[in-house]
């Protein structure tokens, strides 16, 4: 398969038939969405349908409640190239609570790699 190179990343030829969950976008306009699968793979389709070839991080956060106001931890991914989507893929702003190991003084992030090799 002829592999297209863009700025960085690496990704695969155009899709043939185009993703219709993508097209949540202002007007329908396709945007980048990742895209779970068996064994905790994922897969991140750019708008323009390539699939993204960089590491995809799951990265803690802590979320407060709509129902009760307690706080609780969730998740979100970054991408290799500095994207932020939610927990259903869809593409985020920076989130401000992230969570920082509690035993460590610096500001590191947890990370876990979920990119299957």
């Amino acid at each position: 398969m002829k592999k297209e190179v863009t700025p960085e990343v690496e990704t695969e030829t155009k899709s043939i038939t185009p993703i219709v969950s993508n097209h949540i976008g202002p007007n329908g306009e396709s945007v980048d969405r990742i895209y779970g699968g068996i064994n905790d793979q994922l897969r991140l389709v750019n708008a323009d349908y390539t699939v993204y070839k960089g590491s995809i991080s799951k990265v803690s956060i802590m979320v407060k409640s709509s129902v009760d106001g307690t706080r609780f931890r969730s998740y979100c991914y970054k991408t290799e190239d500095n994207r932020w989507f939610d927990r259903s893929g869809i593409p985020i702003e920076k989130p401000k609570n992230l969570t920082k190991e509690d035993y460590e003084e610096t500001d590191t992030l947890r990370l876990e790699n979920t990119q299957q090799n």
